[in-house]
């Protein structure tokens, strides 16, 4: 059945969208929408391959299974939705429309914007879990273990898992109205950010107080302990404050252009560029900041090329051996 509402049905799907990104009959077949689509993919590929290595790589490490861990996966796991359902939905969608095929390209382009309002709204509540769990490490640092347990992430991280895509659930099927969807979406996100600046205000307190310690415990015999355990958690608490701080730098942009209605283009290129780059820079900081992790894709890596190389050769030497009859 043949979509001849598209137009009808976009305008009225438009008021219950978060992001309200850009309307179907705009699209062009210029220059700059074929650069974008191209730049879509690449960014897809990229975010793809970064983030499931990450998953990969901690499913696979035994070692690797602790609650800061667990928290970098279900981050990994929001980028790779945006990778692979996100950007492909916004190539979909202009190519359809191009083909002149409405229905394809009303059904990309809402499902590219709900998968966008679900990856994004994810991301920040885990990076919130992240910011109270470096809290706890910090603040509660006798009790941490017995606080923050990997089968208490998990229960976290999936009944996350389990509310957001409900919601999403039932805007897809129009049960929330768009005035309640942005006032949810609003406090979702004050909520997320004021808890997140608080734990990391607090941590850096406490770290700031323990390097005042080391400081004047030099002559201690426990000092090269304090001082270990304090750089062990500065470290952390660095690499934590890199995501956070990509996270606002490529978010921020987008979020200003659409309150300050900047044109279509403008906002194509900033969610496109910020919003994309940041499931790719992302796998970057982990393998850069946590060395376990990168050793372990780096053993995965060469585990998974000799066994490709070995089934080439096995395979070529089968095909040799070979004769017609």
């Amino acid at each position: 059945m043949e979509c001849n509402n598209t137009s009808h049905f976009e305008e009225e799907f438009f008021d219950c969208l978060p992001f309200g990104w850009w309307h179907l009959r705009e699209i062009a077949p210029d220059a700059f929408g074929v650069f974008v689509a191209i730049l879509d993919c690449l960014i897809s590929v990229f975010s793809i391959f970064g983030n499931g290595l990450v998953m990969y790589t901690i499913y696979h490490c035994t070692n690797l299974h602790s609650p800061s861990n667990l928290l970098i996966a279900g981050l990994a796991l929001s980028d790779f939705g945006t990778g692979f359902i996100t950007h492909p939905g916004h190539v979909i969608e202009y190519v359809a429309t191009l083909r002149g095929d409405s229905c394809t390209a009303t059904i990309a382009y809402i499902v590219l914007n709900i998968s966008g309002w679900l990856f994004t709204i994810l991301s920040l509540l885990t990076l919130t879990f992240i910011a109270i769990e470096r809290y706890c490490a910090v603040v509660f640092h006798l009790r941490y273990n017995e606080i923050v347990t990997v089968k208490r992430t998990i229960i976290v991280l999936l009944s996350s898992w389990i509310i957001i895509p409900s919601i999403c659930a039932l805007i897809a099927s129009k049960k929330i109205v768009g005035g309640h969807l942005l006032l949810a979406h609003g406090i979702v996100i004050l909520i997320g950010i004021f808890v997140t600046c608080l734990c990391y205000f607090k941590v850096f307190v406490v770290l700031r107080r323990h390097c005042g310690q080391i400081n004047m415990q030099l002559q201690s015999p426990t000092s090269e302990q304090l001082a270990t355990s304090s750089a062990r958690y500065r470290r952390k608490f660095l690499t934590v404050l890199y995501i956070v701080g990509v996270f606002v730098a490529c978010h921020l942009p987008y979020s200003v252009a659409i309150l300050s209605r900047c044109s279509q283009g403008v906002r194509i290129m900033l969610l496109t560029v910020f919003l994309g780059g940041n499931s790719c820079i992302n796998p970057l900081i982990y393998f850069w900041r946590i060395r376990e992790l990168r050793m372990a894709a780096i053993r995965h890596i060469t585990k998974i090329i000799k066994c490709w190389s070995n089934y080439s050769w096995w395979s070529s030497s089968n095909f040799q051996g070979i004769k017609p009859s």
